[in-house]
């Protein structure tokens, strides 16, 4: 028998399987990371131009960034 573990998250794999937990987290993490973005001074602010409905007049409303 083997015993196969992600060395990750402890899940058991099959031989030649790969965990996806890396690649959810990557999703994760990509996600929460485009709600901001870099401003031109280099800080980190809110991005307010999201597709989002309740975004679609924050342009107007959010002009100093």
């Amino acid at each position: 028998m083997w015993n196969y573990e992600c060395s990750y998250c402890g899940a058991l794999l099959d031989p030649g399987e790969r965990c996806d937990c890396q690649d959810k987290e990557e999703e994760r993490r990509r996600q929460y990371m485009g709600n901001f973005r870099e401003s031109r001074n280099g800080q980190m602010v809110f991005n307010f131009e999201g597709n989002n409905e309740n975004n679609k007049d924050s342009n107007s409303r959010h002009t100093g960034y």
